[in-house]
């Protein structure tokens, strides 16, 4: 063939003779193997340090709506508006939802198997809602705010540990614990549009927000 005759001609005798030969191919799987399990030991890594991320959000946040809707069910629009503000939750919601940025060069780089422009339009949506209300007081202080935090919260931690669990069993349907099967494709189903719902609103306070127009320029604060 072409690229045995190709390979014949460029590569010296030894140099074939070496590449044929039993002791580099198995050196050369051994790197392969090697290789594959730095690639699943970053991945699961990565998949830990967010879903302890999330978790943290939810630890904080979640007592502040729970409590809200056993106390006084009335409340739970200030209770949301206040989740923004539980203390820490900031730092570690910018920190985690930033760090979803090296999804996409998961999949640029072949690590995983999503598709690179849907990942990067998902986590590209996340980080502009997340500029949004970093720099909005107003878009911080409405109940849009907790209600988009929670529903990111609540995907990506089942999310993130059905990816462990399905690097460590090597088999993501069969093999993943069914509860946690059915969380990560279930939950989606309310938490996707309450989480839209969330963004939206954020991207609407923020567009009214004298703060985070002036950002911009003061000419897009008096428009």
């Amino acid at each position: 063939s072409f690229s045995v005759s190709f390979a014949n001609g460029c590569l010296g005798p030894w140099t074939q003779r070496l590449v044929s030969s039993p002791r580099y191919r198995l050196i050369v799987a051994d790197t392969i193997v090697t290789m594959a399990g730095l690639k699943d030991l970053y991945l699961i890594a990565y998949n830990l340090a967010c879903c302890s991320g999330w978790a943290g959000i939810l630890y904080v946040a979640l007592p502040v709506v729970v409590g809200a809707l056993l106390t006084d069910p009335a409340t739970i629009g200030q209770a949301l508006a206040s989740v923004y503000a539980t203390a820490d939750l900031a730092d570690v919601l910018f920190y985690v939802q930033t760090a979803a940025l090296l999804e996409i060069v998961h999949a640029a780089l072949g690590l995983v198997r999503s598709p690179v422009v849907v990942t990067a339009l998902q986590v590209g949506s996340r980080i502009a809602a997340l500029f949004a209300i970093t720099r909005s007081p107003d878009a911080q202080a409405q109940f849009g705010a907790g209600l988009m935090i929670l529903s990111w919260a609540l995907v990506e931690v089942p999310r993130y540990l059905f990816y462990v669990f399905a690097i460590v069993s090597g088999d993501a349907t069969k093999k993943t614990p069914f509860p946690l099967f059915w969380l990560r494709y279930s939950l989606f189903a309310v938490l996707y549009p309450t989480g839209i719902t969330g963004e939206l609103t954020v991207f609407l306070a923020a567009a009214k927000d004298s703060v985070f127009l002036n950002a911009y320029g003061e000419q897009y604060a008096r428009a």
